[in-house]
């Protein structure tokens, strides 16, 4: 059985912001959580470090014959990840791979629509961006959102993460310039183990952070 680390999101949040400090009310950096649930860390990191709130919307590509297993990851900008290590019996055939990647794209491109309606996406040009998610399993999503924030150029990519296993973090220190997880781990079975409480966050939460967060920084 799993060891919880963490009671809920929020307290993951709150055991990642003392590492996050330092960039406490800098203007040259942004807050970017990946949905869903890496939001809603996101935006109390963001909230406490007087610090601006978006999102990086990361869509899994999960192996047709588990939809438990990512394979890859597609971005809202159309930055991919696919992990070419798997064996072609699990990633599908390269039609599979190239229809599941468009139906992806779009989905993302709707719910970036559906998460920020007319508001514009946070300029990352020469900021350092601190992407943020409740956990990581295989990496693929993490690593897709890190190619997509280096496309908004960002001058540092910073990953904050509660708990990941050992083996995806070792890629991930190797695309980014710094690293905050608390806990990794060899095994790794499911996020929500790690967690006391981990219920399901609905779109509509998303888009309520996120519209929130935006109203706060107008009035600052």
């Amino acid at each position: 059985m799993a060891q919880s680390f963490y009671i809920d999101r929020e307290d993951a949040a709150t055991k990642l912001i003392p590492f996050l400090e330092k960039y406490y009310g800098d203007h040259t950096t942004v807050v970017l959580g990946l949905p869903r649930g890496g939001v809603v860390l996101a935006s109390t990191i963001a909230k406490v470090l007087a610090l601006p709130l978006d999102t990086v919307i990361v869509k899994k590509i999960n192996a047709p014959a588990n939809e438990e297993f990512a394979i890859g990851a597609v971005t809202e900008d159309n930055e991919e990840f696919f992990d070419w290590t798997a064996t072609e019996d699990i990633c599908g055939s390269e039609k599979y791979i190239r229809d599941s990647t468009e139906q992806k794209y779009k989905e993302a491109r709707a719910l970036a629509l559906q998460y920020r309606g007319i508001r514009s996406v946070e300029n990352l040009s020469n900021k350092v961006a601190i992407l943020v998610d409740d956990g990581i399993s295989t990496g693929s999503t993490m690593r897709a959102a890190i190619r997509s924030t280096k496309k908004r150029g960002a001058k540092k990519v910073v990953v904050a993460v509660p708990v990941a296993p050992t083996e995806a973090l070792l890629h991930i220190r190797n695309e980014v310039d710094e690293v905050v997880c608390p806990h990794t781990l060899g095994f790794f079975l499911s996020e929500e183990n790690f967690y006391e409480y981990f219920p399901r966050v609905e779109d509509k939460e998303v888009s309520i952070l996120l519209a929130r967060a935006n109203v706060t920084e107008q009035r600052l």
